[in-house]
């Protein structure tokens, strides 16, 4: 039984109680090696950027990538390793039987925005001695879990896969159309899969990916603006600062230095 299945089953039979524990933010390098531990109480990796392996004792190893939310049950004991440099999201909280969760890939890679912003945000938030701040934590914590239970299995969708395959590749991917041949379908049958089931095409997905990371090195390290293209999957700095715009508003060095700014000192 997969994680997301275990996650499913759990939160079907009876609403559970769920206690926010904590939640944190990690800027990892390539080949950072964290190594075998376990947590007293559930976890929920989110990588927003980066990839690698993770190995579970119970369940093997799982690779994860841009977008991948992992999940470990208390006592599951695992390491991880960066093939490359990325964030992790950490979430931890109590639930009730958690010891049914299997653990590994809860999903390849999440799309929903809302899923996505609200693991970001949750992240930076801490409890305090107010209960109903406590209380407003516990409840959105279930609710991320719940949302995370309720999308729609896809291991073997044509456009899941290659919505994988471009977040996993997206700063060597040069065509579409080589998507579209891994996955078995033409470019045309994918841009209407994928446009159909995500709400945007796999051109715009691959975009974003990109932009995200690109923002991410802007934000956290100090990388030559050509390096950062380099490594986003940008021709140039001029592709990138032109998409850059496009997609924020802003050029990127602006961007920089409103959201980094003791990196210019």
């Amino acid at each position: 039984m997969t994680p997301l299945q275990s996650l499913r089953d759990l939160l079907s039979a009876k609403a559970p109680v769920v206690r926010f524990v904590a939640g944190f933010r990690h800027v990892l390098r390539r080949g950072y090696s964290c190594p075998w531990h376990a947590h007293a109480m559930t976890e929920l990796v989110y990588h927003p950027t980066g990839s690698g392996t993770t190995r579970l004792v119970r369940s093997g190893s799982t690779s994860f990538g841009p977008g991948s939310m992992l999940l470990y049950p208390p006592g599951e004991r695992h390491d991880q390793t960066m093939d490359d440099p990325g964030v992790d999201v950490c979430l931890q909280f109590e639930l009730d039987h958690a010891e049914r969760l299997g653990g590994g890939l809860l999903a390849a890679s999440v799309t929903d925005p809302r899923l996505r912003r609200e693991c970001e945000d949750l992240a930076a938030s801490h409890v305090l001695d107010d209960p109903l701040r406590r209380s407003e934590l516990d409840h959105r914590i279930a609710a991320l879990l719940f949302g995370l239970a309720a999308q729609p299995t896809d291991e073997l969708d044509h456009a899941a896969r290659a919505r994988d395959l471009i977040a996993r590749d997206y700063a060597s991917l040069r065509r579409l159309s080589d998507v579209a041949r891994k996955v078995g379908i033409s470019e045309d049958h994918l841009r209407h899969l994928f446009t159909d089931r995500y709400g945007m095409g796999p051109g715009q997905w691959l975009l974003a990916v990109r932009i995200d990371r690109a923002r991410d090195l802007l934000a956290r390290s100090t990388l030559p603006l050509a390096d950062i293209a380099s490594d986003c999957g940008f021709r140039s700095i001029y592709h990138l600062s032109a998409a850059f715009r496009r997609e924020t508003g802003t050029s990127p060095m602006r961007w920089r230095r409103r959201h980094a700014p003791d990196l210019q000192r």
